[in-house]
This record gives structure tokens, sequence and C-alpha cells, in this order.
């Protein structure tokens, strides 16, 4: 099992071009775990899921994505822009972009007064970001 440092820092490099072309020409922000084993599959690095994960965590502390695999529901997540997710949450937390009508109003304002954010004002936000 090799750390991502001691693999060929080509293959590498390769690989996280091709996942910023992902990002940037494809316009994917976010993929799943398996899409990540297939471009490190084109690239000549291991695929097995102990050395994808390390890969990961080696791009992740880079800055190059963001994958947190503490965290359950997000173990199959990978974010290939980390600045898009910045961008999500200005997003969903400012008032002046995000304002839901009907009975998401309610929410919107108990974000703005207390600071709450419901979990059916979070979809609604995340689905006219989209």
């Amino acid at each position: 099992q090799a750390s991502p440092q001691k693999l060929r820092p080509t293959r590498l490099v390769e690989m996280e071009r091709k996942l910023m072309l992902l990002s940037r020409k494809e316009k994917l922000s976010v993929v799943n775990v398996a899409q990540i084993q297939e471009v490190a599959k084109s690239c000549g690095l291991p695929t097995s899921d102990h050395e994808v994960l390390e890969v990961l965590k080696f791009f992740h502390q880079k800055g190059t994505l963001l994958y947190f695999d503490q965290v359950p529901a997000l173990c199959d997540v990978v974010i290939l822009c980390p600045q898009w997710l910045a961008k999500l949450l200005t997003y969903v937390l400012t008032n002046l972009i995000c304002r839901p009508a009907g009975s998401l109003a309610q929410y919107a304002e108990e974000r703005n007064k207390k600071g709450l954010l419901r979990q059916e004002l979070l979809d609604c936000c995340v689905k006219q970001f989209l």
C-alpha cells in the first residue's frame, strides 16, 4: 500500500489535472468515490478503496478538493471545487439571494432572526442555486 506521496508524482499531477477538467469543462462540482476511482484508474493509480481514500485525503489536505470521510452522510461525496461549496453556503445563508415564498418564508425569517436553518429551507436554497 503506497501512500500518495510515494506514488509517482506525475500520475498524481495527471489525476489532479483530470479532476480540475471535470470541474471546469464538464461543470461537475460534486462526484462520488466510484467516479474518483475511474479517474485514478485512467491515470494508472491504484483503485482499491483504501488507496483511493488516501489519495482523496492527500488532495483534501492540499486544498484541491473536499472530502469528508468521517461524516457518514458525506463519505461517498467528493467536492471537486472548494470555492463552489463556499458560494453555495453564502447563497444559502444570505438573505439577499435566497428568499423563498409561501410556507418557507417563515423559515427564512427564522434563519434571519434566530440563525436557525431548517432542512426544508436548505433544500429550497440548494435547488435555486443549482
